[in-house]
């Protein structure tokens, strides 16, 4: 608009007058203009994270549904939040609305597809509906974006014993370990799987090792199992 008024107040002046002040004026325009959208698209932004970490102090607190309502809050005012999806979908993975959260879970992936967590949430889901190769395919996926998550590695450990693959459990959780040392899920989960390959000795360390760290099962099964009090 000070473009607009310039040229009209200049309506006498020469061709060139004009042209010198199309140089002058006009990136002063759209200078305003950018700083205009940036500044509104900044508060938005803002209004959008206050809803989205205000539903993660209410899921950390147990209060899934007023989890769920300022996600949805912040999803309305940013349709393009993948983060607020994903979170909105482990809460309803949380209170076993398995249709729900895949949707979102589908949602974060498709504005976001390198975003891991989701791939790892939805492969847990997979995992409690039995549907273990889709739960494999999310978790390598998950790894393809970020090999240094033991979490994840361990999660497809599990998959991998449900399937009977003891094997590839076993390497899957020395993955996770090796990346976090004091993963105890991890110990704990490898041992028993050497207890079914029938490695007696490699399973007694790794409950051991499970028990250093605070495990009460792994303390109780190298009693009931080995006859070991440690």
């Amino acid at each position: 608009m000070l473009l607009l008024t310039r040229k009209h107040q200049q309506r006498g002046n020469t061709e060139v007058s004009k042209i010198i002040i199309m140089k002058t004026k006009f990136p002063v325009l759209i200078f305003f203009v950018y700083t205009l959208c940036f500044c509104v698209q900044d508060s938005i932004a803002q209004d959008a994270e206050t809803h989205y970490n205000q539903g993660v102090a209410n899921y950390n607190q147990g209060k899934y549904e007023l989890a769920i309502a300022e996600y949805t809050s912040a999803l309305k005012i940013n349709p393009k939040f993948a983060q607020a999806y994903c979170n909105r979908g482990y809460t309803y993975f949380t209170q076993n609305k398995y249709e729900l959260a895949i949707a979102d879970y589908y949602s974060a992936l498709e504005i976001n597809p390198q975003l891991s967590e989701a791939y790892n949430n939805r492969g847990l889901l997979y995992y409690n509906q039995s549907k273990y190769e889709l739960g494999i395919a999310d978790y390598n996926s998950s790894l393809k974006i970020n090999p240094q998550d033991p979490e994840v590695y361990s999660n497809r450990g599990s998959t991998y014993y449900k399937l009977g693959k003891y094997e590839l459990a076993i390497a899957d959780y020395s993955s996770a370990i090796k990346i976090n040392p004091k993963f105890t899920e991890a110990f704990y989960n490898r041992g028993h799987n050497y207890y079914l390959l029938d490695e007696r000795e490699l399973c007694i360390s790794d409950l051991k090792k499970a028990t250093d760290l605070g495990d009460s099962r792994a303390k109780n099964l190298l009693k009931s199992k080995f006859n070991i009090d440690y």
